[in-house]
C-alpha cells in the first residue's frame, strides 16, 4: 500500500516520490480507467504500479473492468506527457493527495465514486 514518505520538506512532491505520482497520474489516463475503476483496481492491487505489472487474468478478476481496458493497461507506456505533467506540479508547487492518504478528506471518501487523487495547492483541514 502507497504510505505518505517523510521526503524533504523542499521536495514539491513532499509527502509522495515522484515515481508514485507519476504510477497515479498515468493509471488515470488508461482509456477506461475512471474513478470506479481506478478505485476497484487500487483496493485489489493496493498500488497503480502494481495494476502496471498485473497479468490480463488478474485484471479480469476487477469488477467492471472491460476488455479494451484490460489490453490498455500494459500498452500506457508513452509517460512523456506524465513528466511534464509533474514538472508543472512541481515547478508551481502544487501539492498531490490520494485516496489512501490520512489526510484525503472523509466526505470526499464517501461518494460512489471518490477521486483516487486530488492535485491542489495550499493545505488540506484538520491534520
Amino acid at each position: 500500500m502507497l504510505k505518505a514518505k517523510n521526503l524533504s520538506s523542499k521536495s514539491p512532491l513532499p509527502h509522495y516520490s515522484r515515481n508514485d505520482a507519476l504510477f497515479w497520474l498515468r493509471l488515470s489516463r488508461v482509456p477506461g480507467v475512471g474513478n470506479v475503476i481506478f478505485n476497484r483496481l487500487i483496493k485489489k492491487f493496493s498500488t497503480p504500479e502494481k495494476v502496471f505489472h498485473a497479468s490480463p487474468e488478474e485484471l479480469k478478476k476487477v469488477e467492471g473492468i472491460r476488455s479494451l481496458t484490460v489490453n490498455a493497461i500494459p500498452n500506457c507506456k508513452d509517460t512523456s506527457w506524465v513528466e511534464k505533467e509533474l514538472d508543472q506540479i512541481e515547478k508551481h508547487e502544487i501539492n498531490f493527495l490520494t485516496i489512501l492518504d490520512t489526510r484525503y478528506p472523509q466526505n470526499l471518501k464517501t461518494i460512489y465514486d471518490p477521486p483516487p487523487f486530488s492535485i491542489y495547492q495550499g493545505r488540506t483541514s484538520g491534520r
